[in-house]
């Protein structure tokens, strides 16, 4: 095992250095004076744990974790080292992040579905029904953040005709070759492009909410339940939890702490999903004893806790202002859709001088 004060990468404003035990957690000490733990910090921690055991024994709950938390004078009056906002925006690069954009797509056509159903517009409902099902089929799954490109699909579609069947009562044998066997229904045609502009309005207006509830959720203060809030609460967590494990692998000495966290995410992963539970699932952890594992690293599960709970309120943060832009990628679509209509009626070269490339665009020409 890597000894901690020879580990050259590990700062003395590391986030992570309350994990330690509690008698690495005084003033570094130079190579040249390192020494084995004093006696008295082994008793207070050997003193810690016994009263922590005491205390579950007896059923104190998590309250009484939190009254026999021992620490040396030293650190006792540290206070709580902040994050660096370098580690805090590496959640931009995190797979997860980039499922947001993905997360609002899907839900705003799926509003823009109930629309029209309420609406009773059958044949938009099933056309966008069916275009939608047919680009998830297309997709890269292996490309998360892609689904902003349906918009550009639609806009890129001319008119089509869609049959809408109609219920009729239902007369003689289905097997009677005398009955006229023609489905009954009418066709009706759909211009994708003005589909597009619906789901954009849902997706401008589905933005504006989740803005606005990522707000409230960054505040830690206490309100009731909202719409999307599993979802939103959901994914940032998940964020935070790979944001630490990611600072954790930078540190030889505390990768039992790494160990023991990913496999709690792993156990519990489905809590952090639309329909888990990821308050119930902070919770349970926050309840955990506090425990040393491999001899030399100390978990303290409320200290987890506390800075994911901190970490999750950044992450909300810059989940809604990369919301904010959904107005511009709008934009991009139509100017991107206009440029494409510019070229391909001019007889622009484009893509390598391909001459053919106007003929996969319908409608432009």
């Amino acid at each position: 095992m890597v000894n901690r004060r020879s580990d050259t990468r590990f700062q003395e404003n590391s986030p992570f250095r309350r994990f330690v035990p509690v008698w690495d957690q005084g003033a570094p000490l130079e190579p040249a004076n390192r020494q084995r733990p004093s006696l008295p910090s082994m008793l207070a921690v050997a003193t810690a744990l016994i009263a922590t055991s005491q205390a579950l024994s007896l059923g104190a709950g998590s309250s009484a974790l939190h009254a026999v938390r021992v620490w040396p004078a030293a650190s006792s009056a540290r206070p709580l080292p902040q994050r660096s906002g370098m580690a805090v925006m590496s959640w931009q690069a995190a797979l997860e992040m980039r499922s947001l954009k993905d997360m609002l797509m899907e839900q705003s056509v799926r509003d823009q579905l109930s629309q029209f159903n309420m609406m009773n517009d059958r044949g938009s409902s099933l056309w966008l029904k069916s275009a939608w099902e047919g680009f998830m089929r297309r997709r890269d799954v292996e490309t998360p953040g892609q689904l902003v490109r349906f918009m550009d699909e639609l806009y890129g579609s001319s008119t089509e005709s869609v049959f809408v069947p109609s219920h009729t009562m239902r007369q003689g044998s289905a097997n009677n070759p005398f009955l006229n066997q023609v489905a009954a229904g009418y066709h009706c045609e759909i211009e994708p492009s003005k589909v597009a502009v619906r789901i954009m309005a849902c997706r401008e207006q589905l933005a504006a909410d989740w803005c606005e509830q990522l707000a409230v959720l960054a505040s830690g203060l206490a309100h009731e339940h909202l719409p999307h809030e599993q979802r939103l609460a959901g994914l940032a967590t998940r964020v935070a939890f790979r944001s630490m494990l990611h600072d954790l692998s930078l540190l030889p000495s505390q990768a039992g702490l790494r160990s023991y966290l990913a496999t709690f995410v792993e156990v519990n992963g489905d809590a952090l999903g639309p329909d888990g539970d990821v308050e119930g699932l902070l919770t349970s952890l926050e309840a955990r004893p506090i425990t040393i594992i491999f001899g030399s690293v100390l978990v303290d599960p409320p200290q987890i806790v506390e800075e994911l709970r901190l970490m999750r309120q950044q992450v909300e943060e810059a989940m809604a202002a990369a919301l904010e832009d959904t107005t511009a990628e709008h934009l991009l679509v139509k100017s991107s859709f206009l440029e494409a209509c510019f070229k391909a009626s001019t007889g622009t070269k484009d893509r390598g001088n391909d001459l053919s490339w106007g003929d996969s665009m319908p409608g432009l020409i």
